[in-house]
């Protein structure tokens, strides 16, 4: 856009002809450190990157209970049961009470 400018031809036509180019990439780093230009190579490594990434292994401790204990829901049924008909129509629940015709 610079040459655009000082030539005196169009910004706007310089701008989108810059648009129009698409980044790619031509290397990578592999875990080892070593750069790599290979696309085969270059596929591997994005496939175990993304792979790792959303691979759904999270840690969840377990929760022993002894003989006379148990873990109360959030909500009990009777709660349950007893605010839905409570509730005013077209209403979120809530202190705001707003509604969905906003």
């Amino acid at each position: 856009m610079d040459e655009a400018a000082k030539t005196g031809k169009s910004i706007r036509k310089a701008r989108r002809s810059f648009a129009n180019y698409k980044t790619k990439m031509t290397s990578l780093r592999c875990p080892d450190g070593t750069v790599t230009a290979s696309r085969r190579a270059v596929k591997k490594i994005i496939y175990v990157f993304y792979s790792d990434l959303f691979d759904s292994h999270v840690y969840q401790p377990t929760q022993h209970l002894g003989q006379d204990e148990y873990i109360a829901p959030p909500a009990l049924l009777s709660e349950i049961r007893y605010a839905i008909p409570s509730m005013k129509n077209c209403t979120t629940p809530g202190t705001e009470g707003s509604n969905q015709n906003i």
